[in-house]
C-alpha cells in the first residue's frame, strides 16, 4: 500500500455480505486468483539470482502471470487480470521498484547477498489475491542483521495472521507487529497499510497501519476485523528507524484515485483515458502503457491533481535493510484461512535475538 495514505475511494457505506466470502463463488475466485499468484511467485523466487536485471524479473513476473491467466477459462463477461504488478525491490529500499525500459533503474542487477522483496497480485471476477516475499540472492542461509530483518518480518507476519479473527481491533494487530518486531531490534516500516479487499478494490475502508505516527494515528480511524471479509496483509519491517525517505528511483506503479478533476494537458487526458479502460480498478505500472513515454508525461498531471494515487519508492538509511511477507487472509466465522503466502523457512536464519513476550508466543502455538 503507498505509505501513510488513507486508502483511496473507500465506500461510505459497509459492502452486504452477499459480496463477501459468505458466498462459495466469491470464496472460488479468490481462491482461483491464488493459486496464479503463489505459482507466479515460485517462478520470480527461482529466477532470482546474481546478475539478473530486476526489469527482467519483473517483466517475467508480469507475463507468468498473464499467461496463465490466459488459460483460465471463464465465462467471457468474467474479468480477470493483474490486481498488483510485479515489483522487485531489494536492500534499504522499502517497496513498489518496478522499472521502466527507459530509466536509470532498467540496468539494475541483483547481486549476491542481496536481500530482495518480491510482490505480485492476480484478480479472477474483480476478487484480488495479493502476496509478497522476501529471499537473499544466492544464498540458503543467513545470519547477523539480514536474519534478524527476515526472522522479525516473517513472525510478526505469523501473529498477524491469527490475530485475523473476527471482533480483533486494528490496533491490537499494530501493536503485537510492534512487538514481534521489536525482539529483533527491528521496527516497522512506518505507515505501511494493510487492507480491507472486496470485489474490483484493494484498498477499502479498514486499514491495519503499521508504527504509525500521531498524525497517522489520528487519521485511521479504529476499526474491527468482521468474519466474511478479506484483508490483504502487509508486513514490511526494516533493521534502521522504520522512518521511509523519498529517493530518487522514478514512481512507476499507480492506482486511481476516484477523485475527478478535469486535466488540462493532452497527454494527460490520452494517458488517463488509457488508464480507465485498462485498469480502472487495480493498480498499474507505466512498463505495459502502450507508449511507455507519454504514459509517463501523462502521470505527471494526473499525480498532481490527485486522479492516480502514486507507489513511491521510498528508502531506510543506506546501509539499512528491509524485509516484507505479505498475504491475503479470508476471515472465516471461525478464523483466518491464509490463501497467499511465504515459503520463507525460519530455520534458514540464524540470529541470537529471539520473541519471549508471553502473549506472541501462546499466538505463534496455535
Amino acid at each position: 500500500m503507498p505509505i501513510g495514505r488513507k486508502p483511496a475511494g473507500a465506500a461510505a457505506k459497509k459492502a452486504p455480505v452477499a459480496l463477501g466470502i459468505a458466498e462459495p463463488k466469491v470464496v472460488e475466485s479468490y481462491k482461483a486468483a491464488a493459486k496464479i499468484a503463489n505459482e507466479t511467485m515460485k517462478t520470480l523466487i527461482d529466477a532470482c539470482q546474481p546478475g539478473t536485471k530486476v526489469l527482467d524479473l519483473c517483466a517475467l513476473g508480469d507475463k507468468t502471470m498473464t499467461d496463465s491467466l490466459a488459460k483460465v477459462d471463464l465465462p467471457a463477461e468474467t474479468a480477470k487480470g493483474i490486481a498488483f504488478p510485479t515489483t522487485v525491490t531489494p536492500n534499504q529500499l522499502v517497496a513498489h521498484l518496478s522499472p521502466m525500459k527507459e530509466s536509470d533503474d532498467a540496468t539494475m542487477e541483483l547481486k549476491d547477498g542481496d536481500l530482495v522483496k518480491l510482490q505480485l497480485g492476480i484478480q479472477i471476477d474483480g476478487y484480488p489475491a495479493l502476496v509478497g516475499h522476501s529471499l537473499v540472492v544466492g544464498q540458503t542461509s543467513t545470519q547477523g542483521r539480514k536474519a534478524d530483518v527476515l526472522l522479525a518480518a516473517h513472525y510478526a507476519a505469523e501473529v498477524a495472521l491469527r490475530m485475523f479473527t473476527p471482533g480483533t481491533k486494528n490496533m491490537d494487530i499494530t501493536q503485537a507487529v510492534q512487538k514481534a518486531a521489536q525482539a529483533y531490534e527491528t521496527v516497522p516500516a512506518e505507515g505501511m497499510l494493510s487492507t480491507e479487499m472486496t470485489q474490483n478494490k484493494v484498498y477499502g475502508e479498514k486499514a491495519v497501519i503499521l508504527n504509525p505516527s500521531m498524525e497517522l494515528r489520528r487519521s485511521h480511524k479504529v476499526a474491527k476485523v468482521e468474519a466474511h471479509e478479506v484483508y490483504q496483509v502487509d508486513i514490511t519491517v526494516c533493521t534502521g528507524d522504520g522512518k521511509p525517505r523519498e529517493t530518487e528511483h522514478r514512481t512507476t506503479v499507480f492506482h486511481k484515485s476516484g477523485t475527478r478533476v478535469g486535466l488540462k494537458m493532452q497527454t494527460s487526458r490520452t494517458a488517463f483515458t488509457e488508464v480507465t479502460k485498462r485498469f480502472p480498478h487495480f493498480p498499474f505500472t507505466l512498463r505495459t502503457f502502450s507508449d511507455e513515454r507519454k504514459g509517463r508525461l501523462g502521470m505527471m498531471e494526473c499525480r498532481k491533481t490527485g486522479v492516480v494515487v502514486p507507489h513511491d519508492i521510498f528508502t531506510e538509511k543506506e546501509g539499512e535493510l528491509v524485509a516484507q511477507f505479505q498475504f491475503t487472509v479470508l476471515v472465516h466465522p471461525e478464523g483466518p484461512e491464509k490463501i497467499t503466502g511465504t515459503w520463507f523457512d525460519p530455520a534458514s536464519a540464524q540470529s541470537d535475538k529471539k520473541i519471549e513476550d508471553e502473549e506472541l508466543l501462546k499466538l505463534l502455538a496455535n
